[in-house]
């Protein structure tokens, strides 16, 4: 269990992650987290590995299904790289941005749905999807299709982006 020493005035835990107080981002978190409904930014490398690493031998949940509350209006750099038993991502909010290399080798995602966003997210860097399953679907709200096809960056995952009526 994450946990954080009582009186810490910069960081607290609560479901499993450790939490920055002033900014409500979650800084870390691992395999047996639940991402509270108040936070706001989901920190760089806040769960990096941590899904899928062997050492986590206490929960050997596999195939794992990952909701983002609507709260969180970003998600860091890093973020979820390596997460390999991930399987699918739900972003119940308006995501603004995603940073470089979030979602890198998430290779048995097969699907990330967009559909609560009322705007395109910013993919701040590099290889956010790098390593993407081919059978993924990037699900986005039907309105935004074309413009998400063609924002800088998403182009490169045209291919696995599909309009759904919401």
């Amino acid at each position: 269990n994450l946990s954080v020493a009582s009186g810490n005035t910069t960081y607290y835990s609560e479901s499993n992650c450790i939490i920055e107080r002033e900014t409500k981002t979650l800084v870390n978190g691992c395999k047996t987290s639940v991402i509270p409904a108040d936070i706001l930014h989901i920190g760089d490398y806040a769960f990096n590995g941590m899904l899928c690493d062997s050492r986590l031998t206490f929960n050997t949940i596999a195939d794992i299904s990952l909701v983002i509350p609507a709260s969180v209006v970003s998600i860091g750099s890093c973020a979820f790289q390596g997460c390999d038993d991930l399987i699918s991502v739900t972003l119940l909010g308006d995501i603004t941005s995603i940073g470089a290399i979030a979602f890198n080798g998430c290779s048995n995602v097969l699907e990330y749905n967009f559909t609560s966003c009322t705007n395109v997210p910013s993919l701040g860097g590099i290889s956010v999807f790098e390593g993407i399953n081919t059978d993924c679907q990037i699900k986005v709200p039907k309105s935004l299709y074309e413009g998400w096809k063609a924002a800088n960056r998403w182009s490169e995952y045209a291919d696995n982006i599909v309009a759904v009526d919401v």
